[in-house]
């Protein structure tokens, strides 16, 4: 008998939480969103769960989650990259409030996004997706609820479906690295607007690396040390003399 495994990170009902910087895996789900949650998630890494990376479980409709996703992967899931459970408003499945932005949605088992519905669909205002890559999907990489396989859910006029050309590296899917190779379709490909540029200041890349959120890793962490201030303790320093520069470094 397989005993099934918990939720990496499992919310309960009403919370507000901000998940960032977090590498999310080996779970049921990545991240299990009940009823009423206000959650936000940036550069996050969603990989390797049994089902779905993450699942926002709308059934009560005056406990409506809301979840804002940006800048974050969603790779190699048992289930899909997001799910949303829908729930019953008079004639119409309905929606939690659900935006995703620049993110990467990639080889997970189901779909890149997914909805569950038995019939007609309402809501679709409170569904904002835009500027994602969706690509390499088992199923498909959008459910029938979306616009973009014909549903009415936007999928969002800039998003892509493109391979992102990641960095690569050895071993398992979750130990990858998941920054944008040089060459990527990703770099710069995000929301253009002031407000979602990279630390660098250019545009925004779509992925876990990129966002004003990802200043603490945006370089090649294997470059050495940033030096960030020099400071010359001594006020002059007559010529062929030795003097000291003491720095202060950060690790990029």
């Amino acid at each position: 008998m397989r005993v099934a495994r918990s939720d990496a990170v499992t919310l309960n009902p009403g919370v507000s939480l901000v998940l960032e910087g977090l590498k999310i895996s080996s779970g049921r789900y990545g991240v299990y969103a009940p009823k009423g949650v206000t959650l936000r998630m940036r550069n996050c890494t969603i990989c390797g769960n049994d089902s779905h990376g993450l699942y926002i479980d709308n059934t009560d409709g005056n406990q409506i989650p809301v979840v804002i996703v940006y800048n974050s992967v969603f790779v190699s899931n048992g289930g899909s990259g997001v799910y949303m459970h829908l729930y019953l408003c008079g004639n119409y499945w309905c929606p939690p409030f659900l935006t995703l932005r620049n993110n990467i949605l990639i080889s997970n088992a189901a779909y890149g996004v997914q909805a569950r519905y038995d019939s007609a669909l309402g809501g679709p205002e409170r569904v904002n997706l835009d500027y994602n890559d969706c690509v390499g999907n088992l199923t498909a990489n959008y459910h029938p609820a979306f616009l973009c396989a014909g549903g009415v859910y936007s999928c969002g006029g800039h998003s892509i479906s493109i391979a992102p050309e990641f960095v690569g590296g050895t071993g398992p899917v979750c130990n990858k690295d998941f920054r944008l190779d040089t060459g990527s379709p990703c770099k710069d490909a995000g929301d253009p607007g002031m407000g979602w540029l990279d630390p660098d200041g250019t545009r925004n890349d779509i992925g876990a690396y990129g966002g004003p959120g990802a200043q603490r890793f945006y370089t090649n962490p294997n470059d050495g040390p940033m030096v960030r201030d020099l400071e010359l303790p001594q006020g002059m320093v007559p010529k062929g003399e030795t003097f000291i520069i003491r720095a202060t470094g950060a690790v990029r």
